[in-house]
């Protein structure tokens, strides 16, 4: 049996609509994927595979790691600001942990699009405005989703 395909027409046109879903979902776990992705039955299912042994993981094939820079003379280091990111294959040997599933290929539990969904509602998270601001509603999820407790796992293929 082919595997059931539901597309959720959106009011709004917010960068952020892939990730309020979860009321509107009938299955626990959730395959997100941005529209120029290839990805095979069988990847589909090794990242199925993966997150059925962790299911309260996020579960992806693109990672980064998040970071505090550090400061000098009162400045930070980064050419972003305090904060940074690295690729899985630019990471530095003190950058290991990945921290950030990007949503390119995403597999995780229908809760985490609840719990986001919440966040977004709830303004003393301020999740809306981050998202509305500074339009990274991927990391915005991450960190709801994993509340700071869960590493995401990555399937790589060399």
């Amino acid at each position: 049996k082919p595997p059931e395909l539901t597309i959720l027409p959106q009011k709004l046109n917010r960068v952020d609509n892939r990730w309020r879903i979860g009321e509107r979902v009938r299955t626990e776990a959730v395959l997100n994927m941005d529209d120029d992705i290839d990805l095979r039955t069988n990847g589909a299912q090794c990242l199925f595979d993966v997150w059925q042994a962790s299911p309260d993981a996020l579960v992806c094939l693109d990672v980064r790691s998040h970071y505090v820079h550090k400061e000098k003379s009162g400045k930070s280091e980064g050419p972003f600001g305090l904060y940074g990111y690295a690729a899985r294959d630019t990471s530095t040997k003190d950058v290991k942990k990945f921290s950030i599933c990007l949503p390119r290929s995403l597999l995780t539990s229908r809760k985490h699009f609840l719990a986001y969904d919440a966040a977004w509602r709830d303004e003393s998270t301020q999740v809306k405005r981050i998202v509305d601001e500074l339009l990274c509603d991927d990391i915005a999820f991450n960190f709801v989703a994993n509340q700071g407790h869960n590493v995401p796992l990555s399937i790589y293929a060399k």
